[in-house]
């Protein structure tokens, strides 16, 4: 026994070494000077020739040797407004953002939000700087602070959590805190060169769209990427000549007239609205079509054309639904038909409660992170929770009073419960309370089946058992979270869970009525 325990011992006094060098390569032929893990993501910082860069759960976010990009994005932001006193920055931070901002005298504090204290250890330290570890969504819904100037720099919108920051919600909010008509939201996203494919129109299009239909008065900057600012007052400007003057204290190498006129002149902005004409989109929480398009960005980046095939799906979302519904039932059907001594109604409802409720937790998780961020070390409660939830539904199925049918009503109930509160502000515990809830009720539903296939069965109804809950679950995951998040929505994507536990229902009822008329 002792032996056994000394080698783990020493294994695991070296297992972080190993990790961290085996790690490492993936960076070569940078240098990694940093790599920590927090309850909010990793970040990983590096050095190649003198630059450092910052990479958040492996993707690059931000570098030093950046001037150009922080002069133009302070610059053409700060120019709306070049008296104002309180700033909120969201990102930029790496980027030099801060030192560009602070050269403005009437600025007398900067907020800035930042989730992770491992970020904000690499944060320049300056007096009128306030770093404040919170999600910015978190942040905005609890506190009455007011800005003059709320700067969003982070990257595009490639996951649900990033794509909060570019929803109609978000915009709505930030607007909420602004300390007078004056006062101006700014945001960053991808752009070309001198022109954008398709799949970046798509989405500039989109978040366009989006951005107007909350301000007043918005306008376009076309510079390292594309500036969206909007506001409640006619001040906002992007005329060459106008921005000339304002900025003729605040000129350098990398912010002068000539990169003013480069960036802002008459062909270049009407090119940019030229490409977006009549392709925009309301980007919404329920309906992250952001998220979608930077998604076919990357996609088209890696050769892989799927922009055709997921417009026509967006255009087609009725036809997607009805065919999803379809389409995995038809799969539960076959996979009662591959244990010849199973009744079918039996194995197709284990297929689909074990789907169901699994998907609930991946939207109870998303919801989640939508709301307060923070789901990198919520992934391990979610998980912990669900897990308990179905544990507890075995082993008090017997005292679990209620009928299959009775508890698939109770299942659809609560589905419904949050797809009705999918847009309103609720704490974190209600998320976690309805994860235990869909575990137990798929555990006190899955042992009752258990014990109604086990009497017919016997032996064998334990590995078939457990194969349909697995394949189920796994089916739900790629149908459902891979493909009907993105192109419904999850709000609607809700909706195709509640038929599918209507259709349960409906197997656990009609044979028990034939059955009676017979």
């Amino acid at each position: 026994m002792f032996i056994p325990i000394m080698i783990f011992l020493v294994f695991a006094f070296f297992a972080e070494p190993i990790f961290m060098n085996v790690y490492a390569r993936k960076y070569i032929p940078q240098t990694l000077l940093f790599s920590r893990d927090s309850k909010y993501g990793r970040l990983d910082v590096t050095e190649e020739q003198e630059q450092m860069n910052y990479y958040w759960n492996g993707e690059l976010f931000a570098h030093t040797d950046n001037q150009a990009y922080a002069a133009q994005m302070v610059n053409f932001v700060m120019m709306q407004n070049p008296k104002a006193r309180r700033v909120l920055l969201v990102g930029g931070m790496l980027n030099g953002f801060i030192s560009e901002i602070t050269k403005y005298k009437s600025v007398e504090y900067i907020d800035y939000l930042e989730l992770d204290k491992n970020m904000i250890a690499f944060a320049p330290h300056h007096p009128d700087v306030q770093y404040i570890q919170d999600d910015p969504v978190h942040y905005l819904r609890t506190v009455t602070e007011n800005y003059d100037i709320i700067f969003v720099d982070v990257p595009d919108p490639t996951s649900l959590l990033l794509n909060r920051y570019y929803t109609l919600q978000f915009f709505e909010l930030t607007r909420e805190h602004f300390s007078n008509d004056s006062a101006v939201l700014a945001i960053t996203l991808s752009s070309g060169t001198n022109f954008m494919t398709p799949e970046l129109e798509q989405l500039n299009a989109t978040v366009w769209e989006t951005f107007s239909g909350v301000f007043q008065s918005r306008i376009v900057i076309p510079s390292v990427k594309n500036i969206f600012i909007g506001s409640n007052t006619n001040m906002l400007t992007n005329e060459v000549q106008e921005l000339q003057v304002r900025s003729e204290k605040y000129q350098s190498r990398w912010f002068n007239d000539a990169i003013i006129f480069e960036r802002c002149n008459t062909l270049r902005i009407q090119q940019f609205f030229d490409a977006i004409s009549g392709r925009g989109e309301l980007n919404t929480i329920s309906d992250p079509v952001a998220y979608l398009s930077a998604v076919t960005v990357w996609t088209s980046i890696l050769d892989m054309n799927i922009t055709s095939t997921l417009a026509w799906m967006k255009a087609h979302n009725g036809l997607i639904f009805v065919v999803s519904l379809l389409l995995i039932l038809l799969l539960a059907f076959c996979s009662s038909k591959l244990n010849i001594q199973s009744q079918t109604q039996i194995d197709m409802q284990i297929f689909l409660v074990s789907l169901v409720n699994f998907v609930m937790q991946l939207v109870l998780l998303n919801l989640f992170q939508m709301q307060f961020g923070n789901i990198y070390f919520m992934v391990f409660l979610f998980t912990s929770f669900f897990m308990i939830g179905l544990a507890a539904g075995f082993v008090l199925r017997k005292r679990v009073r209620l009928n299959i049918s009775l508890l698939y009503v109770l299942n659809i109930l609560f589905a419904g419960s949050v797809w009705l509160l999918f847009d309103v502000l609720v704490p974190g515990s209600v998320y976690l309370f309805f994860n235990i809830l869909f575990a137990f009720l798929e555990g006190s539903i899955l042992a009752k089946l258990l014990d109604v296939k086990y009497k017919k069965e016997s032996i064998q109804s334990g590995s078939s058992f457990y194969f349909l809950d697995s394949l189920g679950s796994m089916v739900g995951g790629l149908i459902i979270g891979v493909l009907l998040f993105p192109v419904l929505g999850i709000k609607t994507s809700i909706l195709v869970l509640i038929c599918l536990l209507v259709s349960n229902l409906m197997l656990r009822i009609l044979p028990q009525r034939i059955q009676r008329d017979e």
